[in-house]
């Protein structure tokens, strides 16, 4: 995010009053009294920029974990041009750790694999449904599912090849052979700027809300996600045919714009400028 020109123009002069300190402290007081006003007000100001950072939290209710919902919370770069989705990472919570010890544990999600062939495309726009899919994962490739299961075939990874194979786990049937991945499929709408932040909701009772939600789906085939042959999953049975496999199926989805670091800077600095003000008058 680019400063303003006013917001430049106040960052000079902040850094010229920290340094003369034979400078006149009539002079230096309203600077410090502006930038801290206009600062304030003004550090999370709409600009409409390519490449701007998101924060998401993204919930799948599970109804037999309860209270402990699967959450995929990170951050993602996003192109409003280009509808492109980079540097998507975070952490995916694993609810069912939750029901048994008390406290969720969380899975590093770092990996935004790169398009392969038809089958293994993760991140696509859709636009229908406005706006772009993107996929993260645990491992460095997305082998979750089983690619073949009682004569069905599958492509190992998208919420569609898992249902194919009845969400089988990854080298059936050696469980040894379970490479012990997990991602979530997230949503990025069109209407997404810096000015507007989105919050989207899905109810499966009714099969009401965001369309584009309703396709968002997480895997979790690591040691605590797994149950037997399988591992823990969330999808909505209106899109997908059946919900997860503990029953788990979108919520939620909640994205806001990532505080630009050297504009909170900016307004400490306006802001501690006022507060010593105050303190001197008094």
């Amino acid at each position: 995010m680019k400063l303003s020109k006013i917001q430049s123009q106040i960052r000079d002069a902040l850094a010229t009053s920290a340094i003369t300190t034979h400078a006149s402290k009539s002079k230096i007081v309203p600077v410090l009294l502006a930038g801290g006003m206009f600062l304030a007000i003004n550090a999370t100001a709409p600009v409409q920029a390519q490449g701007v950072t998101y924060d998401i939290t993204t919930t799948w209710y599970e109804p037999m974990t309860q209270p402990y919902d699967s959450v995929f919370a990170g951050s993602f770069n996003y192109d409003s041009t280009t509808h492109a989705v980079t540097g998507l990472q975070g952490q995916l919570s694993e609810s069912m750790t939750g029901l048994m010890m008390g406290m969720a544990s969380e899975l590093s999600l770092n990996n935004q694999l790169a398009n392969g062939d038809a089958s293994h495309q993760y991140e696509w726009y859709d636009a229908a449904l406005g706006g772009t899919f993107a996929t993260v994962f645990l491992n460095t490739d997305s082998s979750t599912f089983a690619t073949s299961y009682n004569g069905a075939t599958g492509d190992g990874w998208s919420p569609q090849g898992g249902k194919a194979v009845s969400s089988i786990y990854a080298g059936y049937p050696t469980l040894a052979n379970n490479p012990q991945n997990a991602y979530a499929l997230i949503f990025v709408p069109d209407n997404l700027s810096s000015a507007n932040p989105i919050s989207l909701t899905w109810d499966e009772s009714t099969d009401t809300g965001s369309l584009g939600l309703a396709h968002t789906a997480y895997a979790d085939y690591t040691a605590d996600g797994m149950m037997g042959l399988v591992g823990m999953t969330g999808t909505s049975a209106y899109i997908y045919g059946s919900d997860g496999t503990m029953r788990g199926v979108p919520l939620s989805e909640i994205i806001t714009t990532t505080p630009e670091p050297s504009t909170l800077g900016l307004a400490a600095a306006g802001v501690m400028g006022l507060l010593a003000f105050r303190k001197k008058k008094s």
